[in-house]
Order: structure tokens, then sequence, then C-alpha cells
């Protein structure tokens, strides 16, 4: 459903994109990337970033939340091929900044949607590898749960390959269930982003950490909360085991400028500590 009455800007309108206007916002340069910090036990605690696409339409500015077109583009697999290397060159080539300015790599999540079409996602990979080497190093690439309703002999296949290549590759976007345990066996991942939106805070908080735990020690994983908002959730979340955190109680998502602010007003404070 699309309501075209915007000359209210107080208006709330549901919006479903097109292929070709997908395909129009890329070839007029209107997506680009947002970047969101998680972190340790402490906001000094830098433990990487995490990138988000946006889409600024130009009659209807800002188009949240990005799963809108994001689902719209899968439909095409150029255009998902196409957006996706648009993703990968402009975080590879942020993260040489960032890294420059941290003065050691900073992880940086990106999100895909064709990382598991294997030869022309590898391809694409290498290029961007051989344009932005220092920053691709840096790049984890992050698929969400919606792997598992694939051939999941196929999606082992395609995740080890991809590690061959030296990717580091983690999940977004996760819930916390047992029954995510053994879905995991065998992927190469290095973090597991949970979402508190598909988390509900028990009272069970002895199996809660057992969980937690058996999902640290099982896969090595670093376990990050994800859509932490206040003081109550984060105490909660420390206390049954997550080691990372992201959310607005520590920094909202950020322009590159934003963040390259942010980096160098840490950096001051370390050394002046």
């Amino acid at each position: 459903m699309q309501n075209n009455k915007l000359s209210d800007p107080t208006a709330h309108v549901l919006y479903e994109p097109t292929v070709a206007e997908i395909q129009q916002g890329m070839d007029q340069g209107a997506f680009s990337l947002t970047y969101q910090p998680y972190f340790g036990h402490e906001m000094d605690e830098l433990l990487g970033i995490e990138a988000f696409i946006r889409w600024r339409h130009q009659g209807l500015g800002v188009i949240l939340p990005a799963v809108r077109f994001v689902a719209a583009a899968q439909q095409d697999s150029e255009l998902a091929l196409a957006m996706d290397g648009m993703v990968l060159h402009a975080a590879a080539g942020q993260a040489i900044e960032f890294g420059r300015i941290w003065g050691k790599k900073l992880p940086l999540a990106v999100n895909c949607m064709t990382w598991n079409r294997e030869e022309m996602f590898l391809a694409m990979l290498e290029q961007v590898r051989k344009k932005y080497a220092a920053g691709f190093s840096s790049l984890e690439l992050d698929c969400t749960e919606a792997i598992f309703s694939a051939d999941s002999a196929a999606v082992s296949r395609n995740m080890v390959a991809l590690a061959r290549k030296g990717i580091a590759m983690g999940m977004d976007n996760c819930s916390l269930t047992s029954d995510l345990i053994p879905k995991l066996k065998g992927l190469p991942l290095r973090s597991l982003k949970i979402n508190l939106a598909h988390f509900t805070r028990s009272d069970k908080v002895a199996e809660t950490k057992k969980l937690v735990k058996q999902l640290r020690r099982s896969h090595s994983l670093n376990l990050v909360a994800i859509g932490v908002e206040d003081s109550e959730d984060l105490e909660y979340l420390r206390e049954i085991g997550f080691n990372a955190f992201q959310g607005a109680i520590f920094k909202c998502p950020l322009s590159a400028e934003d963040v390259i602010r942010f980096l160098q007003f840490m950096q001051q404070a370390h050394d002046a500590y």
C-alpha cells in the first residue's frame, strides 16, 4: 500500500517500493551507509562498528526500516548484487579511514543479501579486496537466520568457502532460543547478534545464563546484544553473560563524519588518561 498524499509532513505512509524505483535510487546515488558502534562492558571499550544501508528518497526522505526496500531488491538478482557491491565498496573504503584514525584495524560488520550466491559473490568480493585491501580485512560479512530456510548443507559449504577466502562472518538479528545452537553447528561464525526485539526477559535467569554460556563456549562467539535502550536492559544482559552491546544507550547510528569525530574524541580521551 502506498499513500500518495504527501503534502502533510506529519502523515505516516506505508511505502512499498518497486524494483524500478530502487534501481532509479541506485542510479541517482540515493543510497548510503550509516554506522553504529558496539561496545564491551564499558563505553570506552569499542569492539567494532556495524554499517546500515539507508535510502534518501527524493520525495519521501529517509526510508525506514531498510527491510522494506531490501526485500523488494531481492526480487531482482542483478539489483541485489549491485546493491551489495555498493555496500561492500563503501564499507571497505570507509574501514581504511576508521582504522587510520583508531590506530589499528577496527571490525566493520556489513549485511549483504547475496552472500550465499557463491561464484558471483566471491568474484565481487575479490574486486573489493583488490581495491581496498586494508579495509577489506576489517570487514565482517553478516547474514540472518533466514539462511536456515535454505538447504543447510549448501549454506554450510558456502560459508566454509567464504571462510577459506579469509572472510569473517557473523549472524545478525537473531533470537535467543535453544533451537539456535544446533543450527549453528559447523558454521564458521565470529559473532552472533541477538536482537532484543526478539528476546523476552525471563525470570529464569539461571537457565538463560546456561544458554548464553553454551552459545559462547560451543562456537567461540562474540555475543552482541543489539537494540539496548536503557540501563535495566544493560544490567540484565551483563548478568546473563553477554559480552558486547549495541544500542541507543551507547550510540545511535552515525554518519561516517560523526564516527570519525567520535573516534578522534575517544583517542584524545585515551591519550589524556
